[in-house]
Formats: structure tokens, C-alpha cells, sequence
């Protein structure tokens, strides 16, 4: 799986996962959640495979504007040969189970379980299957606040490996 494909999966995840999809009903384990699109902080826990690598790379925590992630969505006007699929498999007060089928992303299918950490904070782990291999990420995500349709889609902490290597290179 290439890098830019684990990121396009990362933020999936996490559209799909605040329930900011058209067809996906808000999981009854997110109802505290804001109703609005807005930015969510994704700390990574564990992880298996060159997922967890990437992210550690990164520094295991990014925000991600699902505000400015769907505006990018609309704006992308390329054909779309085979449109992912997502469902609720389980919804219950204390977990939800959701599904993302993409078989034009060479048949990825990604399965967020969803548990509830806090106020706005939500434990989650995501497994990705794709060509026989299945990758798997735990991670807690929680409401960081609003954003606007042009702020970036992911950020990194200022102080993170990724931020750091980027500072040294415009030096």
C-alpha cells in the first residue's frame, strides 16, 4: 500500500468516522458528538505495518478538517469509476461497527469499531484489507473544534518529526 494511499485511507477513516458521509447515519455511540463537520484530533496508540511506520514518522498525531476534506471532495471533478460503499454494521450506545467498501481503490475495505473515551473523545480501530492483507490502527480521536472549508485537510503538531524535517529543509 503506498504512502499516499494510506493517507487518502487515514482521512476516510475519519470523514467516515464523524459520520460527515451522506448516507451514514451519526452512530448513537458518537450522539455528544458536534453535528457540525469541523476538526478532529487523531492521536495514534498502535499499529501494525507500514501504517504505524508512516505514522510514527509523523509523530502519531495529526488534526484532520473534515470541513475542508469534503469542500475538496466537491471540488474534485475526475470521473469516479467505482464509488466506496459505507454502512453501519453495529450501533449501539457504547459501539459502533462501520464499514467502507472502495472497490475502485483495489477492493480496500476499511472497518472502524468506535468506542466512546470521553466527552467528544472516541476510541477507535481501524483495520484496512486490501489485497489479502489486513493492517490495523488503534487510535483516539476527539473534537478539536471548528474549521472552514479552505484550511488545510491534515495538520500536524508544530513540534512533531514530520513538522521538524519540514523546518530543516527551508532552512
Amino acid at each position: 500500500m503506498t504512502r499516499s494511499l494510506i493517507a487518502a485511507a487515514f482521512t476516510l477513516a475519519a470523514v467516515a468516522l464523524t459520520a460527515q458521509a451522506a448516507d451514514m447515519p451519526i452512530p448513537k455511540v458518537m450522539s455528544d458528538a458536534p453535528s457540525d463537520k469541523g476538526s478532529w484530533r487523531i492521536e495514534m496508540l498502535d499499529g501494525t505495518g507500514e501504517t504505524a511506520e508512516m505514522m510514527k514518522g509523523m509523530g502519531g498525531a495529526m488534526t484532520v478538517c473534515t470541513t475542508a476534506g469534503q469542500a475538496m471532495a466537491a471540488r474534485d471533478e475526475s470521473p469516479k469509476k467505482d464509488q466506496c460503499q459505507a454502512k453501519l454494521l453495529e450501533d449501539t450506545a457504547s459501539r459502533a461497527v462501520m464499514e467502507m467498501n472502495c472497490p475502485g481503490m483495489d477492493g480496500m475495505t476499511l472497518r472502524n469499531t468506535i468506542t466512546k473515551a470521553g466527552p467528544n473523545a472516541y476510541n477507535v480501530t481501524a483495520e484496512t484489507m486490501q489485497g489479502g492483507k489486513t493492517q490495523v490502527m488503534k487510535m483516539k480521536m476527539s473534537y478539536a473544534g471548528p474549521c472552514a472549508a479552505g484550511d488545510a485537510v491534515m495538520n500536524f503538531d508544530k513540534d512533531s518529526p514530520a513538522c521538524q524535517g519540514a523546518r530543516a529543509q527551508l532552512a
